[in-house]
């Protein structure tokens, strides 16, 4: 196969997976469509009334300026069968006093403090928490100083109502306005990952693993919860995406940013290997099938994307057509344009601001994410050639 041959089939595999992403996160609408439309056929329903009591975990450390505005989100709530444990993991400033504070001023409200004297681990930590003061049958994680919208609550217990087989319900993470190019690309980044994780719910393929996966904004059955970081006979547990529970997190600086993004897509790659791997795919069983199918497209545009765009670039620099650059960009700007205006989460303002900016910001963001897919799979490779991945 000679290098025309190679890219054209590379490009077929970036357009398959990018079809792919479309199509799962459309018919992810039109399933949440008809959800809500069934709901409105029996409001009255016992299975649609069920309020669960939901514990909310605040891990802390030194996070005195910003603990209060996750309190007072909680506070103003719509979901009103909601305990809160702040978990201080060894904070020298004010935190503490500021929970008090806060705890003495709502009295009508279950708000409670976890403190640790040393730092520990924050799995470890919000685990002890839990089971000392936690009684709720779902439970949440919030990083301190995340926001979540007044219903956002309300709406992911919802999930839960939906569909008895669920584990854990994932939040939709936005990012809080920025005007640096790390907010920007964070905004960008949450973006995409929301489309993706849509898909991803669609095609019923999304889970997690036991102690494997970040237990940051995911409503959790509390049996899940206490299962994370233990090995359990059930291993691998089911999640759905709840994209109408909108949680807001703070803006993180370039450095930590780009870490996270690592952090996250080493353990995606790790997650979907071991999902797809315990598969079992039988004549009957449509949804593993397509699972296996959308894993691989996944796995193999991660591996081609970045070459594609490299490549382009050689032949602009080579040839001196700098249309070859401006042709990959205006693909990627196609696609990006298509997740901003099809996600019915945003405002009409956001839309707008998001299509401004993207001539700027996507191209440094897709820089940047394509040196992170490189650095990713080249870890994987060499974690795979040391130590295999397990499988169930």
């Amino acid at each position: 196969m000679n290098l025309d041959d190679a890219l054209i089939v590379s490009l077929t595999a970036v357009s398959a997976a990018a079809v792919a992403n479309i199509i799962g996160a459309s018919l992810y609408d039109l399933k949440q469509v008809r959800l809500r439309h069934r709901r409105a056929l029996k409001p009255n329903s016992k299975q649609f009334r069920r309020r669960p009591l939901v514990t909310v975990i605040i891990p802390a450390h030194d996070n005195e300026k910003i603990i209060r505005d996750s309190l007072q989100s909680l506070v103003g709530s719509s979901y009103r069968k909601v305990e809160v444990i702040v978990a201080d993991n060894g904070s020298s400033d004010g935190t503490k006093r500021v929970v008090r504070e806060f705890s003495k001023t709502h009295p009508k409200k279950a708000i409670m403090l976890y403190a640790k004297r040393r730092q520990i681990d924050d799995k470890q930590l919000v685990s002890e928490a839990f089971r000392r003061y936690g009684h709720g049958e779902l439970v949440v994680c919030l990083k301190a100083g995340s926001v979540l919208g007044k219903n956002s609550l309300a709406k992911a217990a919802q999930h839960f109502n939906d569909n008895e087989r669920v584990d854990a319900a994932r939040l939709n993470q936005q990012a809080a306005h920025g005007l640096y190019i790390s907010g920007l690309f964070q905004e960008f980044g949450l973006l995409f990952w929301s489309r993706s994780m849509k898909a991803a719910s669609a095609f019923n393929r999304r889970g997690f693993e036991s102690g494997q996966d970040n237990p940051y904004a995911i409503l959790y059955s509390a049996d899940a919860f206490r299962g994370l970081g233990h090995k359990r006979s059930k291993s691998i547990y089911k999640a759905v995406y709840a994209s109408d529970s909108i949680v807001y997190v703070p803006c993180l600086t370039l450095s930590r940013l780009i870490g996270q993004t690592y952090s996250r897509k080493l353990n995606s790659l790790r997650s979907n290997f071991k999902i797809t791997a315990s598969a079992q795919v039988t004549k009957d069983d449509a949804g593993q099938i397509l699972r296996l199918g959308a894993s691989f497209l996944r796995a193999l545009a991660w591996l081609v994307v970045p070459a594609i765009l490299t490549y382009f670039t050689y032949l602009a620099v080579h040839l001196h057509e700098p249309t070859f650059i401006l042709a990959s960009w205006a693909a990627m700007a196609l696609f990006a344009a298509f997740a901003i205006w099809e996600d019915e989460q945003l405002g009409l303002r956001q839309k707008l601001r998001y299509t401004l900016l993207m001539p700027i910001n996507y191209g440094w963001f897709y820089i940047i994410l394509s040196l992170i897919n490189y650095v990713v799979l080249l870890t994987s490779f060499l974690a795979l050639r040391t130590k295999p991945f397990k499988t169930p």
